[in-house]
């Protein structure tokens, strides 16, 4: 309403002064507009540019044909099942892997572990006879304890992803060999395969964190195992 009163003010005066009044309060508007309006508009941009560099290395996106190598440790705690319960109880284990992420849903890599189950503690009755007759005499306790098992695993790992997003859930095996030892000596290798099944999540930084269960099939003897991950992914 006060530019309106203006304008027709000087109409009354000066008709060129009124177009040219006219002419630089609208201006002078529209300067302003552009002064404010493009810099709070590319405040915005440059924002949404960076919330969403910073949503794909939260989420590990990668655009086709990028490679993602994820780094992790796992820990956690290893129960013997069948003959090796029979040897040795719940023990820990400690796994370093190194894993290439070749698309959203798959991975591959290389695992190095090793798995240590305390030998278990017996306790028996024992006979005793009579030197000279041979006559039982009655049984004394006697108590074994058998050594400490080892289990040094080396495979290749592979993982299928559930989802796409921060939190990845998985499912995978690894395949490979396992060389077993005692604390007494002794050494054996064999053949192991381990199903497995958990989830990753990345926070920010690309840093990662997880659980993990799975199951060590090794012949004469397997194991269940739980543990917790932790990890670095390398790459956008």
């Amino acid at each position: 309403m006060f530019t309106i009163g203006c304008a027709f003010s000087q109409m009354s005066f000066n008709g060129s002064k009124l177009t040219k009044s006219a002419f630089d309060l609208t201006a002078s508007s529209d300067e302003q507009t552009v002064k404010e309006n493009p810099t709070k508009d590319m405040k915005i941009f440059i924002t949404d540019k960076e919330e969403e560099s910073m949503k794909h290395r939260r989420h590990g996106h990668h655009g086709g044909g990028d490679f993602q190598l994820l780094l992790y440790s796992r820990l956690g705690a290893t129960i013997p099942l069948g003959n090796m319960s029979d040897w040795g109880g719940t023990g820990f284990f400690a796994l370093g892997t190194i894993e290439g992420i070749i698309s959203n849903q798959f991975s591959v890599g290389l695992s190095y572990g090793y798995y240590v189950y305390p030998g278990k503690t017996t306790t028996t009755q024992v006979p005793i006879y009579d030197p000279l007759s041979g006559a039982l005499l009655g049984t004394q306790a006697e108590t074994v304890t058998n050594p400490d098992m080892a289990v040094v695993p080396i495979s290749a790992t592979f993982k299928y992803f559930l989802g796409t997003e921060e939190f990845k859930p998985y499912v995978g095996a690894d395949v490979g060999v396992a060389f077993i030892t005692s604390s007494e000596g002794g050494s054996e290798t064999k053949f192991g395969f381990t199903p497995r099944a958990g989830f990753m999540y990345i926070i920010a930084d690309n840093y990662m964190v997880g659980v993990d269960a799975s199951c060590n099939l090794v012949q004469d003897g397997s194991s269940i195992n739980f543990g917790i991950q932790l990890g670095y992914l390398f790459g956008n």
